[in-house]
């Protein structure tokens, strides 16, 4: 369950869509904490290193937008438009991403720490060495992603789609993969230990995956 602050800021809120419609797209650094951007069009905008933290930017449209390095702790991106925007080392800990739509996204090095990606579209999306502990993936649209080195301790995969997924050196350890898609997802390198959840049918081994061990 998501709970947000009832308080917006209204005025960046006006001032930021004013700029956009007159032509700006350059709002790297913005403090725009609790704004309300829901549904807005913000294609391509830039808000590199700005201050997202509890934005209201559900069904916004942010294709090709530029939210490299910002902080966007408890942000609401649900259903979200967000194909080819760029993510890269921005902190979305906590982040409702429900059904949001990231395909082909760089989410390199993102932290999504315990965010909520029910059912998102990360078809083709680059995550390598992301931070995805404890987050929900669950039913989600992974096919041909890259998540290469990333941390999946304790995340829900139940009835992701993983197809041609590579997973190569990523730690799931405690992660639940019940039901999950995994036909030609590279696992080879990946630790798990006894807590990671499988169908009874997948072997670990034959995927050559790591067990890592209780200490």
């Amino acid at each position: 369950m998501f709970k947000y602050e009832a308080h917006v800021n209204t005025a960046s809120t006006m001032n930021l869509l004013e700029r956009y419609s007159s032509g700006e797209r350059d709002f790297t650094g913005a403090q725009l904490e609790r704004a309300q951007l829901s549904r807005a069009d913000l294609a391509r905008i830039d808000l590199s290193r700005a201050d997202l933290s509890g934005v209201h930017l559900s069904g916004a449209h942010l294709m090709g937008a530029n939210l490299s390095g910002a902080q966007g702790i408890g942000t609401n991106l649900s259903g979200a438009h967000m194909q080819g925007s760029n993510l890269s080392e921005a902190n979305f800990s906590g982040a409702n991403f429900w059904q949001a739509y990231l395909w082909g996204a760089n989410l390199t090095r993102v932290s999504l720490q315990s965010a909520y990606l029910l059912g998102a579209d990360l078809r083709g999306a680059t995550l390598g060495r992301a931070n995805l502990v404890r987050a929900n993936l669950s039913q989600g649209r992974l096919e041909r992603c890259n998540l290469r080195g990333a941390n999946l301790t304790q995340a829900r995969l139940e009835r992701a789609s993983l197809e041609r997924a590579d997973l190569r050196e990523s730690t799931l350890c405690g992660a639940d993969l019940r039901g999950a898609h995994l036909l030609h997802t590279d696992l080879r390198g990946a630790r798990y230990d006894r807590h990671t959840q499988f169908d009874p049918s997948f072997n670990p081994t034959h995927a050559e995956m790591v067990l890592c061990k209780d200490l």
